[in-house]
C-alpha cells in the first residue's frame, strides 16, 4: 500500500470516529436503569444513587412563594427506600420526546397520575434542581420543564415514581427519575391532586376509577366519600366540561345481563356523584357491558370509568 493510499485510509477512520454520535457515552459505573424502565434511546446515565431507606419529602404540588419564601403548596414526608437515576439526553431530540417516552414508562393500566405540572406553572427550576433534588445540571429556564408524580400500587408496597425533564439554556437535556417504595398503608394515604385527574382525563380520554368496586352481581359500589369528594372536586373545576361515567360487565352470564348490569352500576355512581359535583347536567351514565374488553396485558374484569366522549 502506498502512503497516498495509507494517509487516505487514516483519514477516513478518523473522520469515521468523529461522526459517531456525541452522545455515545458511557454510564456512570455501578447505575442501572430503575427496575422495570426502559430508558429514552441514546441518553447515559450521570449521576445514580443506590437504593436505600430514607426520610423523604414528595412533593405533590407547585412551587409557590408563601409568606416570601419558596415551597411546595402541597408534600407529603414519608419513609421508604429511594433510588435516584439523572439521565443526559442527546440533543437531537425535542423536549416533547423525552417527555412523552417517561409518561409512557411511568404511567400505565395500573399506576395512577398522582401531580403533573409543566412549564412555568411549576414554579422555579432553580429551585427544583437546587434545593427539592440538589442537583445544579437539573436548572434551566422555568419553561422548559416537566414534572410528574405516579403511584403503582402493590399488595405490600407502594412504587412512588417521580419524573423531571428540563432543556437548559445550552440547549442540553436531562430526566431525572426516582423510584421510592413505601408500605402499601402509607401509599394509601396519598391522593391524587383534583387538577391534575382532570388533566389525564383531557389527555388520555379515559379515566379508570380504581377506587370503585362491586361485589360480584351486585350494582351497589364500594366506594369511599373521600374519592367521590376528590372527583367532584375535579370536575366542578371544569364547568364546561361533559363527562360519561361508563360501566363496563363481564360477571354475568349472558351478554345481556351484563349490559343491563353495567347500566344500573353506572347509574348508581353517577347517582352519588350528583351529590357532591356542582352542574350535575354536564354527567351522564352508560353501560357498555362487555362490548369492550381490555386487552390481554390489562385485567378484563369488571370496571369503571370517566370518558370524554
Amino acid at each position: 500500500m502506498s502512503a497516498r493510499q495509507s494517509l487516505r485510509r487514516g483519514l477516513l477512520v478518523l473522520a469515521g470516529i468523529c461522526a459517531l454520535p456525541v452522545w455515545a457515552e458511557s454510564d456512570v459505573a455501578g447505575s442501572r436503569d430503575p427496575d422495570g424502565m426502559t430508558r429514552f434511546d441514546g441518553s447515559w446515565i450521570v449521576q445514580y444513587a443506590a437504593p436505600r431507606p430514607t426520610d423523604h419529602a414528595l412533593i405533590l404540588g407547585a412551587l409557590k412563594k408563601i409568606d416570601g419564601a419558596m415551597q411546595a403548596d402541597r408534600q407529603e414526608r414519608m419513609h421508604g427506600v429511594l433510588t435516584r437515576v439523572t439521565y443526559r439526553v442527546p440533543e437531537d431530540y425535542s423536549l416533547k420526546s423525552v417527555i412523552e417516552h417517561w409518561q409512557g414508562e411511568l404511567l400505565g393500566a395500573d399506576r395512577d397520575l398522582l401531580f403533573q405540572c409543566q412549564g412555568r406553572a411549576c414554579g422555579s427550576s432553580n429551585y427544583w434542581a437546587n434545593r427539592v433534588f440538589g442537583i445544579a445540571e437539573l436548572y434551566g429556564p422555568d419553561g422548559e420543564q416537566y414534572y410528574e408524580v405516579t403511584r403503582e400500587a402493590g399488595e405490600q408496597e407502594h412504587r412512588i415514581h417521580v419524573l423531571y425533564v428540563i432543556r437548559r439554556g445550552n440547549r442540553r437535556i436531562y430526566a431525572h427519575v426516582e423510584d421510592f417504595r413505601i408500605p402499601a398503608e402509607v401509599g394509601q394515604r396519598i391522593s391524587p391532586d383534583p387538577r391534575t385527574i382532570v388533566s389525564l382525563l383531557k389527555r388520555e380520554r379515559r379515566l379508570l376509577l380504581r377506587d370503585v368496586r362491586f361485589a360480584e352481581g351486585n350494582d351497589t359500589p364500594i366506594v369511599s366519600e373521600a374519592s367521590l369528594k376528590l372527583w367532584a372536586s375535579a370536575l366542578s373545576g371544569e364547568p364546561v366540561l361533559s363527562v360519561a361515567v361508563v360501566a363496563h360487565a363481564y360477571s354475568a352470564p349472558s351478554a345481556e345481563g351484563n349490559m343491563s348490569l353495567s347500566r344500573r352500576r353506572a347509574n348508581r355512581l353517577l347517582d352519588l356523584l350528583k351529590k357532591h359535583v356542582t352542574a350535575p347536567q354536564r354527567l351522564s351514565a352508560h353501560g357498555v357491558g362487555s362490548l369492550a374488553p381490555l386487552g390481554r396485558s390489562h385485567n378484563p374484569g369488571d370496571r369503571i370509568e370517566l370518558v370524554l366522549p
